[in-house]
């Protein structure tokens, strides 16, 4: 289905029309894409600024254009246009929000606290300058109204229930209502697929749709109650006695296991309320780094709960918003004013940047809770540490504080824990595993030289690779599954010494970070190796590996630069000046790397197709033979390859079969191939003899599986 918009210049307003799958084409319009915005009165084009402008004073509005509702019979959800009884709706819901606004402020039940900036300014941008803005005026009035009812049920129920089962009632009841925060704000997304709600945070920051779904008030309070109970049933009978059948049914408690005390602390983890070595065991999931700003996003959810918690919890409603200096993540935002150098141009001597001071304050909070943890456990005690993040320097943190804390890494174990369609972790690839790494106190050990243990080092991380890839991981899951591999060889000599002085002539000791880029070096190799499944004879020079290490590793055309760069390091390559600048592989803007497609690479001038000599790498060759391919045919291509004698070419026909593994092949919604290279790929491939017997990869299968 879609909608098509019928506008009326003279009276400035817009008529809907519902489209069917016979005409749905016709509704296929954006007005609004990649910054542009479109007139849907004039046709006349703006940009994005010009709509931020207007937000901010306070004039950006939102367009109610359908509605999807279940029929009697439930059968699917249905859609239909609005009607003059739904806007009447909507006004009847502005008026009462007007009449009752003051005396809702008045009881501090209205989120009015202003937005604060931080590292996602975007609803300041568009117009949201307080939590409330957040919400439409019915999904306010809803929430509201629900925080209200909270209060009068617990007043009401005080006069039956002790004060334990209070306090109870009043947290799930809270968590009732910040379920419904969740779903039911101008932050949703509607999901086509699906054809439901998408909850606010599916992507971990402030996201903004240009469209979004409202769900119907008292439907939303009862489903966020549903969920809730739903929960607490699960729970009750993890924590309980009870056996469960296998319809989820209650059965008589046969085994009367006795249930361990189990006592929740508020605390920090740089200071655990608990004396030295008096726990047996530590299990921690810690911040990964810069990944998800945690206390940013809390407050959409805080500024209710401390409405809705104030009865019976006061004395977690007193912060005006969460606590974010003491939060162990790497905030650039919370040093801004800190900062003496703003990270652009040439760095005076002793000057410091932002993101420098954030990666400090990061670094030290995690040195701080390792040392913690290592003072309370016991000596035969266990941590496991739980990490899931793809940058070498988010390792580098973790691995210091936990070396210098006095940790030995005994074992890693690679968990599949993200689910690759969730919206947070698309285009960031982001690692689909969580590494499991087991920790216990290191003792005594005696230091040894970096020269000494790189042989040691670089075994460990090719076993690794190959064990993992024989267990299903794929891409950079593999690279980060050997980091603990080479970790736990550093923990069992640390400290490893350098050779070399430091600034105070001290003997230097290696950082984690220098053994985490031989382990991704030697990855590397190993990755390569197991692509042309183990044909030595066809070993391509350092730009080709490091174009099918991109592409194999993150999956898409566009990651982080810092990670380009740990990857060029990995290829002994230069990623500005060789990458980008001499065989124009890769272009940086803003952070973010991207691989150039063929054709980019050719108006680029990175080589000449024409040529028959001046293409001096594999990656070069096989670029231009995908621009003839592109622009004149499988004819042309043909005689291309014969001219320059590669039409018989075992090299060339090696790295076609390497780049049909990795280039994904993911397919649009017109069930063609999505990215340009996998096309030509898949045309060469089909039309060409020198690759017809090559095999295109199975759908859904994970790369490494394919050369395993």
């Amino acid at each position: 289905m879609a909608i098509k918009l019928h506008p009326d210049s003279e009276t400035g307003r817009i008529s809907i029309e519902l489209l069917g799958s016979a005409t749905v084409s016709e509704g296929n319009q954006f007005t609004y894409k990649r910054g542009a915005a479109t007139s849907v009165f004039t046709g006349d084009t703006f940009d994005g600024k010009y709509i931020a402008s207007e937000a901010q004073a306070g004039r950006m509005g939102h367009l109610l254009y359908a509605i999807a509702y279940r029929p009697a019979n439930g059968r699917g959800t249905q859609f239909r246009v609005p009607v003059d009884e739904d806007f009447a709706a909507l006004g009847k819901a502005e008026q009462y929000l007007k009449v009752n606004w003051d005396k809702w402020d008045a009881k501090g039940l209205i989120p009015t606290e202003p937005f604060p900036s931080g590292s996602d300014n975007r609803p300041l941008t568009y117009g949201m300058l307080r939590w409330c803005d957040m919400f439409t005026t019915r999904q306010l009035v809803a929430l509201v109204t629900a925080v209200e009812c909270l209060h009068e049920v617990l007043e009401e129920a005080s006069d039956e229930l002790d004060l334990d089962t209070l306090k109870a009632l009043n947290l799930y009841l809270a968590f009732a209502i910040d379920k419904v925060v969740d779903y039911n704000s101008r932050l949703t997304m509607w999901d086509p697929t699906y054809l439901k709600v998408a909850h606010v945070f599916s992507q971990h920051n402030f996201s903004l749709s240009w469209t979004f779904a409202e769900m119907e008030g008292i439907d939303a309070c009862r489903w966020g109650l549903k969920q809730v109970v739903d929960c607490y049933r699960d729970i009750s009978k993890l924590v309980g006695r009870a056996q469960v059948s296998r319809n989820g049914a209650l059965l008589p408690d046969q085994v009367s296991a006795p249930l361990l005390p189990a006592e929740p602390t508020l605390t920090s983890a740089t200071t655990l309320p608990y004396e030295d070595q008096s726990v047996d065991a530590i299990v921690t999931d810690p911040p990964y780094y810069d990944n998800v700003m945690y206390a940013e996003l809390s407050d959409y959810f805080y500024v209710w709960l401390k409405r809705s918690l104030k009865p019976y919890w006061p004395e977690l409603c007193r912060q005006h918003l969460s606590d974010k200096d003491n939060e162990a993540v790497s905030n650039r935002a919370r040093f801004a004013d800190m900062a003496t150098h703003s990270g652009r141009g040439k760095k005076p001597p002793g000057a410091v940047t932002a993101q420098e001071l954030a990666e400090a304050h990061y670094q030290s909070m995690i040195a701080r809770a390792f040392a913690e943890a290592y003072r309370v456990l016991r000596d035969h005690g266990a941590m496991t540490v739980m990490f899931t993040h793809k940058r070498a320097d988010a390792w580098n943190a973790l691995a210091t504080g936990l070396l210098n804390a006095g940790f030995r890494i005994e074992s890693s174990w690679p968990v599949s824990t993200e689910s690759e369609h969730s919206l947070h972790q698309k285009g960031k690839n982001a690692a689909n595993a969580t590494i499991l790494l087991t920790c216990t106190k290191r003792g005594s050990s005696e230091p040894v030289w970096w020269d000494d243990i790189q042989s040691e080092v670089r075994k460990a991380a090719h076993e690794a690779a190959i064990r993992h890839a024989e267990d299903g991981l794929a891409g950079v899951d593999v690279t980060l599954a050997s980091f603990g591999s080479v970790l736990s060889v550093l923990s069992r000599h640390w400290p490893v010494y350098t050779g070399n002085l430091d600034a105070d002539g001290n003997r230097q000791i290696i950082s984690p970070e220098v053994v985490l880029n031989l382990a991704r070096e030697e990855v590397g190799r190993t990755k390569i190796a197991r692509l042309l499944q183990g044909r030595q004879e066809y070993q391509f020079d350092p730009p080709t590996q490091w174009w099918l290490l991109a592409w194999h590793d993150f999956g898409a055309p566009k990651f982080p630069a810092s990670e380009a760069i740990k990857l060029s390091h990995a290829t002994h390559l230069d990623l500005e000046t060789e990458l980008r600048k001499s065989w124009r592989l890769v272009e940086t803007k803003s952070g973010t790397a991207e691989i150039l497609t063929p054709a980019r690479r050719f108006e680029a001038r990175a080589f000449q197709v024409d040529s028959l000599y001046l293409l001096d790498t594999w990656i070069d060759r096989l670029h231009a033979l995908m621009v003839i391919h592109e622009q004149d045919g499988a004819v042309a291509s043909r005689q291309w390859l014969g001219d320059r004698e590669l039409d018989q070419s075992q090299h060339l026909k090696e790295l076609v079969d390497a780049a049909l593994r990795v280039v994904p092949r993911h397919r649009n919604s017109n069930g063609e191939l999505a990215l340009p290279e996998a096309r030509t790929l898949e045309s060469m491939r089909q039309t060409l003899d020198l690759f017809h017997d090559l095999e295109p990869p199975a759908p859904g299968i994970a790369q490494m599986d394919l050369y395993g």
